[in-house]
């Protein structure tokens, strides 16, 4: 293994630290492989890549726990445990309001989705109720019977129309609101 690929894994190892945390190790690690007379010699003095990441979370773990937090990072604490005990009677309720006002919403998309198809049905009905009675008038009167057949394929036409246009809306409609709902459930977890 060269010293590259050596660094490289140590880099992929300590991906999780701070960016700052993993230069001043690779620097360290870098410096001092590079000036060591045997490299291959050190590599193996030092170990592998995964004992060496080990070891340095573990440093920075005891160097984090060593260090005294600042009184600025404690009264920042003390003012946002104050701020949410303040805040909880107006943002639970609010909470709760704007919830409502999201199942409002999904409840009313739902019913406009819904009159649209029974209106799509009721035109497809009236569209062959034209066409049967435009078949009983045709004896009696002929223009008035291709009057009515004209205006049943209308609304037939009208009916293909609309459903596709309920199909296509109530498809975007649900699919918007399962990546909204989506994006609120994996905001939680």
């Amino acid at each position: 293994m060269t010293i590259k690929q050596y660094l490289e894994d140590l880099r992929h190892r300590l991906r999780l630290l701070p960016k700052i945390d993993i230069d001043d190790a690779l620097d360290y690690y870098s410096e001092y492989l590079n000036e060591a007379e045997d490299p291959d010699a050190a590599m193996e003095a030092l170990g592998a890549p995964s004992e060496v990441a080990a070891k340095v979370l573990a440093e920075l773990a005891v160097k984090e726990k060593q260090s005294p937090k600042s009184t600025k990072q404690g009264l920042k604490t003390a003012l946002a445990v104050t701020l949410a005990i303040f805040a909880a009677p107006i943002g639970i309720p609010l909470a709760v309001a704007v919830g409502a006002i999201a199942l409002a919403l999904l409840i009313i998309i739902a019913a406009v989705i819904f009159a649209f198809g029974i209106s799509s049905f009721a035109l497809a009905i009236c569209g062959m109720i034209y066409l049967v009675i435009s078949l009983y008038v045709i004896p009696t009167n002929l223009a008035l019977a291709l009057l009515m057949l004209g205006c049943g394929c209308i609304v037939l036409g009208l009916f293909i129309l609309f459903s596709k246009a309920v199909i296509s809306f109530s498809k975007k409609a649900f699919s918007f609101i399962s990546r909204f709902v989506g994006k609120i459930i994996l905001k939680e977890v």
